[in-house]
C-alpha cells in the first residue's frame, strides 16, 4: 500500500460549476426567513452563503443571524456567527450551538461510506464525446455518479483495458493511470474535472477520504477487493499495464 503524507484537510461540500452538471448534488438548502439563499459549502464547521445585498450592508463581523438549513429535506432552524462577509455577498459563517440532530446528519451527508454507498452508474453521462477526447486512445467512457459532487469515472482502452480512473467527491480528487499509479489533488477553482492541481506527493487525508469513498461504492458488489488491489498495483509495471476494469 502507498504510503503518503499527512494534510489536515477538512471535508467539505463545494459548488464547482463544470462538475456540477455532471454529479447531481444532494440537497443543501437555507433560508433567511422564507428566502431561500444559495448555499457554497457546508463542512462540519459552518458554511459560506451568498445572502442578497440589502442583508450584506447591514452585517459586520461577529453579528448572529437566524436561518434555517435543510439536509436532504430534512429541516434544522440555525443560528450562524458572522466570520468574514464581502461586497459581492459571499458570507462565511460558523454554526453556533448547532442542535446534536444537525451535527448527526451532516456527518453523514459528508461521510465517506454514505457517499460511496450513493453512486450508481450514470447511463445519460456514459460515453459522451467530450470526455473521451479526454484520455488518448480511449474507446469507452463510464460514469458513476452519487450525492455531494461525487463521482467516479473511468477511460477505458481495447478489452476494457483501464486507462484511467477519477473519483472525486467536492474538490478532492484522486486518480489512478497504469503509468503514474495513484495520485491526489484538487479541482481548480472552475470546478472542471480535467482541470486538477496535483498534489507532489499523495496526501493521506485525500487519499483515505477518497479510497473509503471507491471502497463503499464496491462494497455492495462485493467488488471492494479490485479498489485495493489497484492502489497496490506498481506504478508502470507490466502489472499495471495489464489491469482491465471489471465491471
Amino acid at each position: 500500500m502507498i504510503k503518503p503524507n499527512v494534510r489536515k484537510d477538512k471535508y467539505r461540500y463545494k459548488v464547482g460549476h463544470g462538475t456540477a452538471d455532471l454529479t447531481p448534488l444532494a440537497s443543501v438548502e437555507a433560508y433567511l426567513g422564507n428566502k431561500l439563499v444559495s448555499v457554497l459549502n457546508i463542512s462540519s464547521g459552518g458554511t459560506a452563503l451568498m445572502l442578497p445585498k440589502e442583508l450584506v450592508d447591514s452585517l459586520d463581523i461577529g453579528d448572529p443571524i437566524d436561518c434555517s438549513i435543510s439536509i436532504r429535506e430534512r429541516a434544522f432552524p440555525m443560528q450562524l456567527e458572522i466570520k468574514n462577509v464581502r461586497e459581492d455577498g459571499r458570507a462565511s459563517c460558523s454554526f453556533l450551538n448547532a442542535p446534536p440532530a444537525f451535527l448527526s446528519a451532516l456527518k453523514e451527508f459528508l461521510g465517506p461510506k454514505h457517499l460511496g454507498a450513493s453512486i450508481k452508474h450514470n447511463r445519460t453521462h456514459t460515453n459522451i464525446e467530450e470526455a473521451l477526447e479526454l484520455e488518448e486512445g480511449a474507446k469507452a467512457y463510464e460514469a458513476y455518479t452519487g450525492t455531494n459532487q461525487t463521482g467516479v469515472f473511468v477511460w477505458l482502452g481495447e478489452n476494457r483495458k483501464l486507462l484511467k480512473l477519477l473519483a472525486i467527491s467536492r474538490d478532492l480528487v484522486l486518480a489512478w493511470t497504469p503509468k503514474n499509479g495513484t495520485q491526489t489533488g484538487k479541482l481548480s477553482s472552475q470546478g472542471n474535472f480535467h482541470d486538477v492541481k496535483w498534489d507532489r506527493v499523495v496526501e493521506e487525508t485525500v487519499f483515505n477520504y477518497l479510497a473509503d469513498v471507491l471502497l463503499a461504492w464496491r462494497n455492495e458488489s462485493n467488488d471492494s477487493e479490485w479498489i485495493q488491489a489497484l492502489f497496490d498495483t506498481p506504478a508502470g509495471s507490466e502489472e499495471a499495464e495489464k489491469v482491465a476494469f471489471p465491471y
